[in-house]
């Protein structure tokens, strides 16, 4: 059985996915980022006791799937907003243009730089990965 976990973003989170699964008397075959993959085909009783101890560590088990087309559908938007993005940033970057980051650019006075340009990138890798899965 699949199971598709929201807000998982590291390795330390596949860590403590498996760890809760493994506490509830669970099998995990396969942890990866937004999803779990278990030997159990039914976890009708174990249910409840899992989604409250991944919520309670910031976790949320998708379940339904207007809920999976949704997280689908903010993951291609992710995808498309961070393309354009790093575009714009690339233009800035190369053309020399002193522009303000938007996000702490404000704060501690930073341009467009190499770091926009490997977030922007990361963010586009996170929204592609979050698709696959």
């Amino acid at each position: 059985m699949k199971l598709y976990i929201k807000n998982m973003v590291c390795s330390r989170c596949k860590m403590v996915v498996k760890s809760e699964l493994e506490k509830l008397g669970l099998h995990p075959i396969n942890v990866e980022l937004g999803a779990a993959e278990i030997l159990e085909t039914n976890i009708n009783e174990e249910k409840s006791a899992l989604l409250a101890a991944l919520q309670s560590l910031g976790f949320n088990v998708i379940d339904d799937k207007k809920s999976k087309i949704i997280e689908k559908i903010k993951n291609l938007i992710t995808l498309g907003v961070m393309s354009v993005s790093i575009i714009g940033v690339l233009q800035s970057v190369f053309n020399k243009s002193k522009i303000q980051c938007a996000c702490l650019g404000a704060v501690f006075n930073l341009p467009m730089s190499t770091v926009t340009i490997i977030e922007d990138g990361l963010m586009i890798t996170m929204s592609l990965a979050m698709l696959v899965i």
